[in-house]
């Protein structure tokens, strides 16, 4: 790969090679911060889920609130463990009405934990 395919590359996996100047350096900018992540296709979508995320004690708050009745927090953890690629993510989930549904949302999440083997 040549320094500016690296660059490309990381720019759409929102890496950040800030500090890396020689292309050795930006490899192994990108190896780490792909270290842990997990690409995982399920209904149709491909996803990269950094695994480091369940190691986070705000998901794991919003987690706890969901799991005590609070289902606004919903949509919040999907976009923490997706980030930015929730959009992508919900604009593929879309029915016929151009809405993602809950059910549809939820059937979702569980199938990349499944296929993650993050779901307990």
């Amino acid at each position: 790969m040549t320094i500016t395919q690296i660059e490309g590359y990381a720019k759409a996996h929102g890496i950040d090679l800030g500090g890396a100047k020689t292309k050795q350096e930006k490899i192994e900018a990108v190896k780490e911060a792909e270290a842990g992540v997990e690409r995982v296709s399920v209904m149709g979508i491909d996803v990269d889920v950094d695994m480091r995320v369940f190691d986070d004690i705000d998901l794991l708050d919003m987690l706890d609130d969901f799991q005590n009745g609070d289902a606004l927090k919903f949509k919040k953890i999907l976009n923490r463990i997706f980030r930015e690629q929730s959009e992508e993510v919900f604009d593929k989930l879309k029915d016929a009405r151009g809405l993602v549904t809950v059910s549809r949302a939820s059937e979702f999440f569980v199938a990349v934990m499944e296929a993650v083997d993050a779901k307990n």
